[in-house]
């Protein structure tokens, strides 16, 4: 026991020791992990662990190099190809869900409630006195996206 204690004291700031120590009293051994073996582009085998990494370094750098030079080789650039696959535009493309009284009640209900400086009536105090203040909000904002019409 003496000398696990010293053991340890002595390698106290040396964790990978510790865990040495501790491995080797259980019978645990490091086991010896197979490298990979790899084809490259030319079909050499590799399998030395620094010949995988610069493979891969090799591909994962040159990669977008790559994709831009055969991107760039099958296609020309020109400022109004987009006219040639973006024919006539859609009129009134946009469609958005009517609102309604419920989503808007929700939106009150999840705001803070804090009086105007200059009345001191609250958010929550003036929608929920009108029974149909949900409802007649909802249909204005409805009819906004609808025709396109926003107030200023």
């Amino acid at each position: 026991n003496s000398y696990y204690k010293k053991y340890f004291d002595q390698y106290k700031d040396n964790s990978k020791k510790q865990w040495q120590l501790i491995n080797s009293l259980l019978n645990r051994t490091v086991k010896k992990i197979n490298v990979a073996k790899l084809h490259d582009s030319n079909g050499k085998i590799i399998n030395t662990p620094v010949a995988i990494a610069e493979t891969f370094n090799n591909y994962f750098s040159s990669i977008a190099a790559n994709l831009k030079q055969e991107i760039s080789s099958r296609t020309n650039h020109h400022p109004n190809d987009f006219q040639n696959f973006l024919t006539s535009p859609v009129v009134n493309s946009i469609y958005l869900n009517p609102v309604e009284g419920s989503e808007i009640s929700n939106i009150i209900h999840n705001l803070k409630n804090k009086a105007t400086l200059d009345t001191k009536i609250s958010t929550l105090k003036i929608a929920s006195t009108c029974t149909n203040f949900n409802d007649i909000l909802a249909q204005v904002i409805s009819c906004s996206f609808e025709q396109g019409v926003f107030p200023k």
